[in-house]
């Protein structure tokens, strides 16, 4: 409240500079006169000394002179205290709060719920009546009141503020927003001030020149005024778009528009001026409205312009929750406790923000450009609301340009929005387009696959009709042969399909087991150069730096990304060259790299294929000329299994100039070499006979089952249900491994688990199945197969899968390590050696098994040791091989 109080103007203070002095150093100078002679005495001479030096320690001076300009800022000549919003200024002016001097900062108060008093004294030092307008902190503090004394002495009282209705304000204050003051000509006069508001407090007092204030204040209700527009068509443009779209996105940043008109149009005044009631307080609860609206439109826009969220694991959490919170404090506000609540969403808003603006980095980072311009638009907003919050908690005193920046701030963050917005409809119209040509492709792919699997299936069926009629049994070995390799050729298309859709799903799995390298690598050369010499191409296996004989890594995934590569390499090249090259690199911390090239000379790849080969159900346009063989999905999946592996596969290639594949592989070496051998290889095992429980409602499958158990030495019992394999259980003691099928007739495998468990079975159970299973909800962890194979089931895996889980040694032929190789054959000439030592230098593997079958045919007499140098390459034993040159003797 401001208090004027008339008084006569004192004389001009003197050459001291003193203005003011303490009321109580005053009134005992006057007492004991008024002349300097009477002072001289000893008693008050000490007296008068002691005022002097209380005079630094007062208040300071707090009279202003109105004439000074036409804006002055008043906060330097005034003096403050804070009392609670119910004490009157009657009870104030007796002495219910100290007042003191304003220091630097004291004005912005943050969410203070005190009422505070200032007073100063105001003097017209001219010979004209001079009038000012005071406006006190920004528009939308709640109580602002003046108090003065009328001609008569009377106090007067002036309100303004959002709980004051515009009808009860005067003409000036219901236009403005100010409280006008006239003083008389050489008149001095002390006022008063009362401001309380549930928003932010800032006390900061500006008093005005009516001409200059009407300027500013027309200049600034055009700029708001504009910006508001702006945001209210940006409002309607975004419900005309969702009306002719049907796109949620435009509705709800409609919606985030409506609740931003709300908020900044209360924050600026513009809202109870122009479209308020004028009987009628404005609420601030509006500012919690107009908020709650904003984030929720917000944040749906948000879910809905960037689905990839969800993908972000922690970071999505927080965003949630620090949502969840935003909005129950604006509930609260709104309902309960408007301070309480606004001190929390305003900071909870930050964070919004702030990890929105993370979330979208991460989308762009992804590969979404739009997210990227939304980054930008968001900034804006995070610098506005951080200023925001800085007014909160008193750290920033307010400043008119913070009213005028958060209208423009969103109407210059909305054209980047919008801008964001139509690059995400450009990408969902491509994304559409490339879905339309996948499905496109897909279609090709079902009529192409019609013919693929109609083939190995004629070839199985004729095949089995031959080998049923009389005269079939000549021709048995062969037929079974075709039926073997047709079965073969349509598993593996069946595999591919499966592959692609597990990456598709990111469930893809890598199963790392000890791989002997020289036999993995002798293997994949022996099939390609068999695959190579059907179009008359030369292949060769290059292998650089040292390589640990054993390596533990996915051997089955591994070669199906090198069978697709050197599958295709040879369908597309003809009487050229095909090679691998394997480069190891250097052992970090027990991991070593290994770099695979695929080469060849064939006919290349067009710029516009290499965008789309690895695109699945897509061929190369060369793929037609060469028989159109394969399904297109064999680099899609290739490239799914390399970077599930932890690499990245990339091409190079130009038309009519061969291709190269590039891909790396990180792996563990292994010091113990695999003991794994083929099925057809194991013939016994040693120690007690083992008995074995299969369990299959499928006849057939359980009789091929028992012939191969049974051919190794195992005792078989079968079970054609899960009740009998129970029952079997309960009553055989002797059953040391079960081999039980998951879906059956009365019942699917986790349901027999869960009954061995509740028996006290203990013996392995290995389940087969034709996918993978999932496990039951509610079924403790300790129940769990001790394997899973998945159908049609490889007998070699099945067999070491039993070996290992029943600890069996299994009996083999003897192998003979080639590094023992013997000397006692006789070796070539020193130059057929050098040659032999430059080719193990390089690597060259294929070379060296080339050079040996050489050196048999045509010098018979080495035989011996180019059958010994032959052996050694094929499993890539440098050690072996540098002995047979002579490097190391």
């Amino acid at each position: 409240m401001l208090v004027i109080q008339r008084r006569p103007i004192l004389p001009k203070p003197s050459a001291s500079g003193l203005v003011a002095r303490p009321e109580r150093c005053v009134r005992k100078c006057r007492q004991n006169g008024r002349s300097m002679n009477k002072m001289i005495s000893a008693r008050y001479f000490y007296w008068f000394v002691f005022c002097l030096l209380l005079v630094p320690f007062a208040a300071r001076a707090v009279v202003l002179d109105v004439t000074q300009g036409s804006k002055i800022v008043a906060d330097p000549h005034m003096s403050w205290c804070a009392t609670g919003p119910t004490v009157t200024f009657s009870a104030v002016r007796e002495g219910a709060c100290r007042l003191q001097a304003v220091q630097p900062g004291e004005m912005a108060r943050g969410l203070d719920g005190r009422a505070f008093w200032l007073q100063t004294t105001l003097r017209n030092m001219g010979i004209d009546s001079v009038e000012r307008w005071v406006f006190v902190g920004h528009p939308r503090l709640e109580e602002i009141s003046l108090f003065s004394q009328d001609e008569r002495g009377e106090w007067r009282q002036q309100n303004i503020g959002t709980r004051t209705p515009l009808a009860l304000r005067d003409e000036i204050g219901r236009a403005y927003g100010v409280i006008p003051v006239v003083l008389a000509p050489r008149m001095e006069r002390t006022v008063w001030l009362r401001v309380a508001s549930r928003t932010v407090v800032d006390l900061s007092t500006t008093l005005w020149a009516p001409a200059e204030f009407r300027d500013s204040a027309g200049r600034s209700q055009f700029s708001l005024t504009l910006a508001l527009g702006a945001l209210f068509v940006v409002m309607l443009l975004s419900c005309l778009t969702f009306v002719a779209t049907r796109e949620l996105p435009y509705l709800f940043f409609a919606l985030s528009m409506l609740g931003e008109l709300l908020l900044e149009g209360f924050r600026t005044g513009l809202l109870q001026r122009f479209f308020f009631p004028q009987d009628m307080a404005m609420p601030v609860e509006t500012a919690a409205l107009g908020s709650l609206l904003a984030v929720i439109g917000f944040t749906v826009f948000f879910h809905s312009f960037v689905p990839t969220i969800r993908r972000s694991g922690w970071l999505y959490k927080l965003f949630v929750v620090l949502v969840g919170i935003t909005l129950l404090a604006q509930i609260w506000s709104f309902f309960i406790d408007y301070r309480g609540g606004a001190g929390v969403w305003s900071f909870s808003v930050n964070g919004v923000i702030l990890v929105g603006i993370a979330l979208a980095v991460l989308a762009w980072r992804e590969g979404m450009a739009s997210a990227g311009t939304l980054v930008f638009s968001f900034a804006f907003l995070a610098v506005l609301e951080l200023l925001r919050l800085g007014a909160v908690v008193g750290w920033l005193p307010f400043f008119w340009a913070e009213t005028m920046a958060g209208p423009w701030a969103l109407v210059m963050t909305t054209p980047l929005i919008f801008l964001s917005v139509f690059q995400r409809s450009r990408e969902l119209s491509d994304l559409l387009m490339r879905a339309k040509m996948e499905n496109s492709a897909k279609v090709e792919f079902l009529a192409q696959m019609s013919h693929e699997l109609r083939s190995p299936l004629n070839t199985i069926l004729g095949n089995a009709q031959l080998l049923s009629r009389p005269f079939g049994a000549a021709l048995s070995e062969e037929g079974l042969k075709s039926i073997q390799q047709s079965g073969q050729h349509l598993l593996g298309m069946i595999d591919e399909i499966l592959d692609h859709a597990r990456g598709l799903a990111g469930k893809l799995t890598l199963e790392p087991l000890p791989v002997d390298w020289p036999k993995f690598l002798m293997a994949l050369d022996h099939n390609t150069r068999l695959l190579a010499s059907q179009n008359n191409n030369q292949f060769s296996l290059l292998q650089e730096g040292a390589i640990p004989w054993v390596l533990l890594l996915d051997s089955g995934r591994l070669r199906q990304v090198l069978d697709n590569l050197l599958n295709n390499a040879a369908r597309h090249t003809r009487n050229g060259s095909i090679s691998l090259r394997v480069t190891a690199g250097s052992e970090t911390a027990g991991i070593i790299q290994l770099d695979f090239c695929v080469s060849d000379s064939g006919d290349g790849i067009t710029p516009e294929d290499i965008q789309r080969i690895f695109l699945p159900f897509e061929r190369g346009s060369n793929n037609t000329r060469h028989g159109g063989k394969g399904t297109g999905m064999g680099l899609a999946i290739s490239r799914q299994l390399v970077e599930a592996m932890g690499g990245r596969l990339r091409v190079e290639s130009q038309s009519g100039q061969g291709s190269r594949f590039f891909f790396t592989l990180r792996c563990s070496p292994v010091e113990d070499k695999p003991k794994q051998m083929n099925a057809f290889e194991l013939t016994d095992y040693q120690g007690p006979r083992k008995t074995v429980l299969i369990v299959d409602d499928d006849e057939s499958a359980c009789g091929i089952l028992n012939q191969l158990f049974s051919a190794h030495g195992f005792s078989i019992r079968i079970a054609r249900s899960g009740r009998e394999a129970i029952e079997k259980i309960r009553f055989t003691q002797d059953i040391d491994l079960v081999l039980l099928d998951q879906f059956m007739a009365d019942g699917d495998g986790w349901q027999v688990l869960r009954e061995m468990h509740t028996l006290g079975a203990d013996m392995p159970v290995v389940l087969m199945s034709s996918s993978v299973p999932l496990r039951p909800e509610g079924l403790s962890a300790k129940m769990d197969f001790s394997a899973f194979l998945l159908k049609p089931l490889d007998h070699s895996t099945l067999l070491h899968v039993v070996g290992e889980l029943l600890h069996l040694t299994w009996v083999s032929p003897e192998q003979v390590s080639l590094s023992e190789s013997s000397t006692d054959f006789e070796h070539p000439d020193e130059a057929s050696l050098a040659i032999l030592r430059e080719m193990i230098d390089c690597g060259a593997m294929t070379d060296i098994i080339e050079w040996a079958s050489a050196l048999k045919t045509e010098q018979p007499c080495y035989a011996a040791f180019a059958d010994k140098v032959r052996a050694a390459a094929c499993y890539i034993d440098f050690p072996a091989l540098n002995v047979l040159a002579g490097v190391q003797k």
